[in-house]
């Protein structure tokens, strides 16, 4: 009940009116001709953003899935669902460890000469502490560790490929849940080693708030690296919370028993979006511009909104040592596991 009740209170918290994410698609927007590239592709919002960007005229869409099955099948659902064959590719991508990210990264650059968006979809809500074959807690291998692995190794070949007069996104879900921790309960120092401690994990929202600011804190630093020497991003770099939306994401939360099933699906009911309307925010983070570059992307809230509820974990004295620290943590792992992305940290 103790772990019900902080989920569901986290929920309300983040969300006021669930009807504050529908942001309506101008008339006009096409991304004919572009190709496009989602990662957790194969159901809840990866899945409805891909049959978006095809209704949307995309001309390649790119899926990744756990699976080969799993991918085919979902690109069998949006060819039904959009009446487009030939637009929509798979790939294998599991995000359980650092050498899969790597290996995935190593197939693209062969298969794909160009590519305009990439949306970093893919993450996970654990119920229970279950560590990966890395041997970090699940999520933070996953929403933390292995995202931003995939987008280190994905920016120096966004810039490779880019052609003359392109412009480029590089989108990350992140979650409003990332201004709720509070990190003044964090250690100075071996912050990520503090959240791989059975004795330090929560179930619920808690672990996945947490493991959702420390991956925020990364993906700022990661937009920084972004600009080029004239002062411009390059790709455009965004995150993106859709709000509350009925996926499966919390399907670990749900398979504890037929209580917590009954509860997830009364709290998805009560106060979250269907997930066609929540991937409109996904869709439309392909349309920042320059000036928008590094910036989090959220219709539930105004900016003066955000920038208050956040100020404690990213722009307080205190926000911003933590993500100095952060950052500093985050890159040493990760390079010690893939030591080719040191040049793109140094950059």
């Amino acid at each position: 009940m103790v772990v019900l009740a902080l989920w569901f209170g986290i929920a309300r918290v983040l969300l006021g009116s669930k009807t504050k994410t529908d942001d309506a698609f101008p008339p006009s927007l096409s991304f004919e001709g572009r190709t496009v590239l989602i990662t957790g592709g194969t159901s809840g919002l990866g899945l409805e953003t891909a049959i978006h960007y095809v209704n949307l005229g995309a001309a390649s869409v790119i899926i990744t899935a756990r699976t080969l099955t799993k991918g085919n099948d979902a690109k069998f659902e949006i060819e039904e669902r959009t009446g487009r064959k030939d637009v929509v590719g798979v790939m294998v991508l599991v995000m359980d460890t650092f050498a899969a990210v790597k290996t995935f990264v190593e197939e693209l650059r062969i298969s794909v000469k160009k590519i305009d968006i990439v949306l970093l979809n893919a993450g996970v809500h654990n119920f229970d502490f279950k560590q990966s074959p890395d041997g970090w807690e699940g999520d933070i291998q996953v929403n933390t560790l292995s995202t931003l692995l995939l987008g280190l190794l994905l920016l120096p070949w966004l810039r490779e490929i880019q052609q003359p007069g392109q412009t480029q996104h590089l989108g990350f879900v992140g979650s409003s849940s990332h201004y709720t921790p509070d990190i003044s309960k964090f250690p100075r120092q071996g912050v990520l080693d503090s959240r791989n401690k059975p004795e330090n994990f929560v179930s619920g929202m808690h672990t996945y708030a947490i493991s959702k600011l420390l991956f925020h804190y990364g993906a700022l630093e990661l937009a920084k690296l972004a600009v080029d020497e004239n002062g411009s991003p390059s790709p455009i770099v965004n995150i993106v919370c859709p709000g509350m939306i009925r996926t499966n994401i919390a399907r670990d939360f749900a398979s504890k028993g037929i209580f917590f099933k009954i509860a997830e699906a009364v709290i998805m009911s009560i106060i979250c979006n269907p997930v066609d309307v929540g991937a409109r925010s996904l869709v439309l983070i392909a349309t920042t511009t320059p000036d928008q570059h590094g910036t989090f992307r959220n219709p539930m809230l105004t900016k003066d909104e955000y920038d208050l509820k956040s100020a404690p974990m990213l722009t307080s004295p205190e926000g911003k040592r933590m993500q100095a620290q952060v950052w500093k943590e985050i890159t040493e792992v990760l390079v010690a596991a893939v030591p080719e992305i040191a040049d793109t940290i140094r950059s």
